[in-house]
């Protein structure tokens, strides 16, 4: 089920990578390749509110390398920033913008949220 979804991944068809995770999770320890891929497809498909629990608990799991927390991080920020949690957003981007100081993609996500985090207090003001 595991190799299904990850070729559904690749095609896309979230909607049928999110039962063969949640199937695969269900049946056996948490692989914590199932359990990026679920909160991946989570967000991919909109389900924005059930990939950040996830995410956050990966980012705390020993097992990751360096890459993995670094695309955890970035995941997570972009969940933050759709579902408008600004401050927590602009934390992770700020972490892998030091960690990554030449990659315009961050840089430019980072500035967004600034931006937004601006327009945010000058509307609350």
């Amino acid at each position: 089920r595991y190799d299904l979804a990850t070729v559904y991944i690749g095609q896309k068809a979230f909607y049928k990578v999110i039962p063969l995770l949640q199937q695969v999770l269900a049946a056996q320890p948490p692989l914590m390749a199932a359990r990026k891929d679920l909160a991946y497809a989570y967000q991919m498909q909109g389900n924005i509110m059930d990939a950040i629990p996830l995410y956050e608990s990966l980012l705390s799991d020993p097992g990751n390398t360096p890459q993995d927390q670094q695309q955890l991080k970035q995941n997570l920020a972009i969940a933050y920033h759709q579902t408008r949690q600004f401050e927590r957003a602009l934390g992770l981007y700020r972490d892998l913008a030091q960690q990554q100081p030449a990659n315009p993609v961050l840089r430019n996500d980072y500035t967004n949220v600034l931006l937004q985090l601006g327009d945010s207090a000058r509307q609350q003001g």
